[in-house]
C-alpha cells in the first residue's frame, strides 16, 4: 500500500523508490569514504622496513 507516502499510489511508489535509492547512494559513497581514508591514514610500515 503505497498511499502512506504520498496522495496517490503511484506518488507513493515514486516517493519510494526515490528514498530507496537515496539511502543506496548515501551508503555508498559513506564506505568509498571510509575505505579512502583507511588507505589514506595507513602507516607506511613496509617503508620503514626497506630503509
Amino acid at each position: 500500500d503505497y498511499s502512506v507516502l504520498a496522495s496517490t499510489p503511484v506518488g507513493g511508489q515514486h516517493l519510494g523508490i526515490l528514498l530507496v535509492e537515496l539511502g543506496v547512494g548515501i551508503t555508498v559513497a559513506s564506505v568509498m569514504v571510509a575505505i579512502f581514508f583507511n588507505f589514506a591514514g595507513r602507516d607506511h610500515k613496509l617503508d620503514k622496513l626497506e630503509e
